[in-house]
């Protein structure tokens, strides 16, 4: 009942501090019910830090998804599925549609999953404008390996101690005699349809391909690059400094939220 009479006070001391959401500040505080006459024996500089604290309690919980947001990080993890990929859709053609000129930066740690579910994202990723960068993490095998192998030359990317693995598809297949001779022949377009593709990626002829991928195949990064399934081995940050935006609409980002050796941001310092 006496928000009307603490709301100009509140204004007065949050317009004369550096609160970048003032309006949840004020919500805060109003929603912890702290008297007026409290506040008034703060003097000014007082109540700036309090302010400061907390709003800075109220971020912290949504800075690291804003920062991944704005800088167009999205995870590809676990098994590659419907409801993954419906979700990584999304993301990709709003991120797409807010900014064409940034690239689209993928992180894969997967041990592979449908095959459309892959190829539905695959097509995504293709129809947007958006450059795809594709980071692998941990592990990338099969399905996880073709969308490493899928972004744009120059911009794929593995950390030292993923490995990926490169299969044909598998399929178990029950019915009839009929019904499995149809089902024999989509696992074989589908293994001819990703060989071609990955043929294309890798820069490797279609012989290869086949071979290798008649039984799992696993490679460290050095040898995943030298096989064209990846450009470069992640050992610093250097190739992503320039990429990121600062973000300065970011409030507070701690740098203990974000515990990748392989990644540091300057801001943080």
């Amino acid at each position: 009942k006496d928000s009307k009479k603490t709301m100009p006070a509140l204004n007065s001391y949050v317009n004369n501090t550096n609160i970048n959401n003032k309006s949840i500040t004020i919500n805060y505080i109003l929603n912890k019910k702290i008297n007026k006459n409290y506040l008034s024996n703060f003097n000014k500089e007082q109540c700036k830090r309090n302010l400061k604290k907390f709003a800075s309690s109220y971020d912290d919980s949504l800075d690291i998804v804003d920062f991944f947001e704005n800088n167009n990080f999205l995870f590809c993890t676990g098994e590659i599925n419907d409801q993954l990929v419906n979700s990584l859709v999304n993301n990709i053609l709003f991120l797409s549609y807010k900014d064409k000129k940034d690239s689209i930066k993928l992180c894969i740690n997967s041990p592979g999953g449908s095959i459309m579910s892959g190829l539905a994202l695959y097509d995504t990723l293709i129809w947007t404008d958006s450059t795809t960068n594709t980071i692998s993490l941990g592990l990338a095998a099969s399905m996880g390996a073709f969308l490493l192998a899928s972004g744009t030359n120059g911009l794929r990317f593995s950390t030292p101690n993923t490995r990926i693995m490169i299969h044909q598809p598998l399929g178990g297949i029950q019915g009839n005699a009929t019904d499995i001779e149809i089902q024999v022949k989509e696992l074989l377009y589908h293994r001819n349809n990703i060989n071609y593709l990955l043929s294309k990626f890798t820069k490797q002829s279609i012989t290869l391909i086949e071979s290798d991928t008649d039984r799992d195949k696993y490679m460290t990064p050095i040898e995943a690059k030298e096989y064209g399934i990846i450009d470069n081995v992640m050992n610093s940050s250097d190739s992503f400094n320039s990429r990121l935006k600062n973000c300065n609409n970011i409030r507070n980002v701690k740098k203990s939220n974000i515990n990748w050796a392989s990644f540091y941001y300057p801001y943080n310092k």
